[in-house]
């Protein structure tokens, strides 16, 4: 039996990481329980994180070909992500993906809460989460910044927006509810 066995993948540079999944195996399911999911932007090849962020603890054992899905609420930058059990036993999995975007625009966010920038609308929909919304600014050549409001339950209003560099900060209006991100 291993001693808080664990699996951790390089990802070779930092990613806004948006989502984790989990895939149990077929076979041997109960091996799969208990287990944190974390991520950090330092690692070394004994599998020590420095300054980890736990991301999401799976309580019991995981079904039989079962996926977990982690999905925060914002992206995490990370370059390692880390699966860890919390007890002593065989850690086994069947697949690992790690759902990220590279950080060109995104790599660190600013925010201003309750302000909504009046920039040119490129994009308005409702969308699963903020990550997603960074997502799809990032891939978005135009893209200067981001307006987002929650709508209850577990969707997002995302606005993509244009703003001149230099006016990013007085285009902002009030606005309850909404968060304005900018690079």
């Amino acid at each position: 039996m291993g001693y808080l066995p664990w699996w951790m993948v390089d990802l070779g540079e930092e990613l806004l990481v948006m989502a984790v999944k989990v895939t149990n195996r077929d076979t041997s399911f109960e091996r799969l329980r208990d287990f944190t999911i974390e991520t950090g932007t330092v690692g070394s090849t004994n599998g020590t994180l420095v300054a980890p962020k736990l991301c999401y603890f799976a309580a019991g054992i995981q079904g039989r070909a079962t996926t977990v899905r982690y999905q925060g609420v914002a992206p995490i930058m990370a370059r390692f992500v880390k699966i860890s059990l919390t007890a002593s036993g065989y850690l086994q999995l069947c697949e690992v993906a790690v759902i990220g975007t590279e950080t060109q625009k995104f790599y660190l966010l600013e925010q201003r809460k309750n302000k909504k920038s009046n920039g040119t609308v490129l994009f308005s929909g409702l969308l699963k989460s903020v990550a997603t919304c960074v997502a799809q600014c990032s891939q978005t050549k135009s893209c200067t910044s981001i307006n987002i409001k929650t709508i209850p339950p577990g969707t997002v209003l995302c606005e993509l927006r244009t703003d001149s560099p230099s006016n990013v900060l007085d285009s902002l209006v009030d606005a309850s509810g909404w968060v304005h991100y900018f690079p």
